[in-house]
């Protein structure tokens, strides 16, 4: 079980840098408490040690988003801030980014969980919101299914 840490009146660019900084400077009975971190992202964020290389218009895109779409550059920021400073800061802490992969509406059915994406940011595989949601639940249940993917980035799809 995680508690959720909100912070009040911040603005709504920094709300992924917060969530995932709570540890760094959160009052001394928060940090006796380190629970599992789980943070939604999208595939649209590389995780350096388990994505290939994306092709040069891949990063031409993602670059201009990173520069154009501020949910974007929270997205990569987020993520770059739990990799490199939660990890090498703060040891204790572990933490999943979940990727999920295009995202639509629609009931849990079944899904695939990759370590890295299979496709491209143009030919993605549809994923509904509640297989998202349901992934991450047992990811924070399933003991062993947190062992696997703790501190990784896997990818959600739904299946074919």
């Amino acid at each position: 079980m995680t508690d959720n840490v909100f912070w009040p009146l911040q603005r709504p660019e920094d709300i992924p840098k917060n969530q995932t900084n709570w540890p760094t400077f959160a009052p001394p009975q928060w940090q006796t408490f380190t629970p599992p971190l789980t943070l939604m992202n999208t595939v649209g964020v590389r995780h350096p040690s388990s994505d290939k290389k994306r092709s040069l218009f891949e990063r031409f895109i993602l670059t201009l988003l990173r520069h154009t779409t501020p949910p974007h550059r929270d997205n990569e920021t987020a993520a770059a801030f739990l990799v490199e400073e939660i990890a090498e800061n703060i040891g204790e802490v572990e933490w999943c980014i979940v990727r999920p992969d295009t995202l639509i509406n629609g009931p849990v059915s079944d899904y695939e969980i990759v370590p890295a994406p299979t496709t491209g940011i143009f030919s993605g595989r549809p994923t509904t919101r509640a297989n998202v949601a349901h992934f991450m639940k047992t990811l924070l249940e399933d003991r062993e299914l947190w062992a696997e993917w703790k501190f990784n980035a896997p990818v959600i799809m739904n299946d074919n």
